[in-house]
């Protein structure tokens, strides 16, 4: 029985789907969507959003931000979900882009995920969730936010950012 208990941990480990994370598309990369996300930034800390129990990868936290809609540059998206997600308008101040970062869950669930960072010129309690998506917010350090249960392959993106 042990050694059955111990075949199927060792099976269970091996079908488990690795993501892998390239700051360079794969010869094979086929993406299925992008992704734009602002890293807001406030006395060294960052903005996460937790995201609602009934939405995909609930109950996890994330940075601000969301798919690209059809026709939309990876700034206009930000801005918009970032808009909607806290209410904060970002239109008139300068972003920086960090880049993207090209994710593969398995071979057939591929996605870009496009970069901004900005500074809260302004109230940082001041965020405005919209809880169809999001239940709460927080602000933290970049180290601190690796403590806290990410959305799959933020811990990624938050060491490359800010080099932990």
């Amino acid at each position: 029985m042990k050694k059955m208990c111990i075949l199927i941990l060792l099976l269970m480990k091996t079908l488990t789907v690795q993501t892998v994370v390239y700051k360079e598309p794969s010869a094979n990369f086929e993406p299925k969507i992008e992704v734009a996300a602002l890293f807001i930034e406030h006395d060294n800390r960052i903005l996460l959003l937790h995201r609602q129990e009934n939405k995909s990868q609930g109950n996890l936290w994330g940075i601000p931000g969301g798919k690209l809609d059809k026709g939309e540059t990876p700034l206009q998206a930000v801005l918009r979900e970032v808009k909607e997600e806290t209410g904060y308008d970002f239109s008139k101040q300068p972003l920086e882009n960090l880049g993207a970062v090209y994710i593969e869950y398995d071979d057939h669930n591929h996605f870009v995920y496009h970069m901004f960072r900005t500074k809260l010129v302004g109230d940082p309690s001041a965020v405005k969730i919209n809880f169809h998506e999001h239940k709460g917010f927080t602000w933290v350090t970049p180290k601190d936010g690796l403590k806290l249960e990410l959305i799959k392959d933020e811990d990624a993106c938050f060491k490359l950012i800010y080099r932990l």
